[in-house]
């Protein structure tokens, strides 16, 4: 059965090859057989497509925009994730961004293991990815586990990210393992960066301080928000704001931890806090550090065991959420959980279009309301990312039935430029990505159709 697969999949590329020479794809193994091969071959704004397989390698990206993908790219499949396996060899970082001129680099659907940084400093360097600055940096569905960093400041097992205007996102870390920020280390400087939609457990700060112990550390930045993150069970803080401005944790779910869910503290600290829940950690839901006068609000959020704390400010509740099984690391709501419909209602509506939950897990209620799949009752076309975008961006949308659809892309004179997907597609969030390296730089709009009705986008392609 292996064979046959192997066979498949290296037919389907040969074709796909053949039609798409000019796109800029370049194929490992069947035309390099190592991805860094694959990429020195590469000129700027291609895609090195990985088949699954299992490469044990310490790669480098410089000098240009590049996508560097499994085939989860084309399919979607996660099984694609899990069988497409980087290994770092427990030598140095597994794969290593270099800063060059703000460019745009993407890593998408790769397991990532056995990376190894160092954390003498100022030579830091993270695990299994590490990114310079003055380079925009997508990272997406991709697992990590395994990662280790040492050291004297060592941090960043999963992700050190000094790259502002960047995002990680629908990625999994787990058994990863530094000093503070096992799963993800936010470098000095980094602006406008964003974590979404992430998962983290079982992830281990050798830190014994619970002041520096800490899951996600943020680090002397601007701007940087983690939303619809689900952190549990690891032995440190769930999020850590060292002396970093306006940072925003939204639609999280943080708990289980062994230390506090939230710790912000030092000069220029400022931490807001939104539709989150924050419960049945070690330590209290959130310490701020008043000697250095840090600012820390929270807002239409679940803080166990915090009422009348000064940064417990409207809307917040001090419940038990509720969370479906703990044990199975099921931390959806159970109907009844005070957190359902109790989040800003300002906030944009859940996707079943109710008001927005607390937590990273919105419940789904069903309404009893029969509607033709056709006609979608609501549908959404979110904010592409990363935007603006050099060779590739990301596309999301929302239905709340199965639906005929068509997503287009136009140019601002309202021609038709491509026709990204047209036909039926599942109810929920899906995504898409449209590779735009041929067409010049500026502005363009998707379109979302559905049921006669349209949503647009505004999207930014520079060069």
């Amino acid at each position: 059965m292996k064979a046959m697969l192997a066979t498949v999949s290296i037919a389907f590329l040969a074709v796909f090859t053949f039609s798409t020479a000019e796109a800029g794809i370049i194929y490992v193994p069947i035309q390099y057989p190592t991805i860094q091969q694959g990429i020195n071959a590469s000129s700027p704004g291609d895609t090195v497509l990985v088949d699954n397989g299992y490469y044990t390698e310490n790669i480098t990206i410089s000098n240009h925009a590049l996508t560097l993908a499994s085939m989860f790219i084309m399919t979607g499949d996660t099984a694609a994730i899990s069988n497409t396996i980087v290994d770092g060899g427990n030598v140095t970082t597994t794969i290593t961004i270099q800063p060059y001129d703000h460019f745009l680099v993407e890593v998408i659907g790769f397991t990532i293991i056995n990376g190894l940084g160092t954390g003498n400093w100022p030579n830091v360097h993270g695990g299994a990815i590490h990114t310079g600055d003055s380079v925009f940096v997508n990272i997406d569905h991709c697992y990590f586990h395994d990662n280790l960093t040492t050291g004297d400041s060592n941090r960043g097992a999963g992700i050190y990210i000094n790259s502002s205007y960047s995002r990680i996102s629908n990625c999994v870390f787990y058994d990863n393992e530094s000093s503070f920020g096992p799963a993800i280390a936010v470098g000095n400087h980094t602006r406008e960066t964003a974590i979404d939609s992430c998962e983290m457990y079982d992830n281990i700060c050798t830190f014994t301080n619970p002041d520096n112990m800490s899951v996600i550390s943020i680090t002397y930045s601007y701007d940087i928000t983690v939303s619809h993150c689900l952190i549990h069970h690891n032995n440190g803080t769930g999020v850590r704001n060292w002396g970093s401005y306006v940072t925003n944790i939204v639609n999280c779910t943080i708990s289980g931890n062994g230390g506090y869910g939230i710790y912000n503290s030092y000069f220029n600290a400022d931490l807001y806090v939104q539709n989150t829940v924050v419960a049945h950690n070690s330590l209290m839901a959130l310490f701020n550090n008043y000697v250095y006068n840090p600012v820390a609000l929270c807002e239409y959020s679940d803080m166990v065991e915090a009422t009348g704390m000064p940064w417990f400010g409207e809307g917040c509740i001090d419940a038990d959420p509720m969370f479906a099984d703990t044990l199975l690391h099921d931390y959806s709501l159970l109907i009844g959980s005070p957190c359902i419909d109790s989040g800003d209602p300002d906030s944009p509506l859940d996707p079943d279009s109710t008001i927005a939950d607390m937590g990273a897990i919105y419940h789904e209620q069903l309404t009893g309301i029969e509607t033709a799949p056709e006609l979608p009752a609501d549908f959404a076309l979110l904010a592409n990312y990363p935007n603006p975008f050099n060779a590739a961006t990301t596309i999301e949308y929302v239905l709340t039935e199965p639906a005929e659809i068509v997503i287009s892309v136009y140019n601002t004179l309202g021609q038709r430029m491509e026709t990204l997907h047209a036909g039926r597609s599942p109810a929920g969030k899906q995504s898409l990505i449209w590779m735009a390296g041929e067409y010049p730089s500026g502005v363009y709009f998707a379109r979302l159709e559905a049921a006669g009705t349209s949503r647009n986008l505004k999207m930014i392609l520079l060069k």
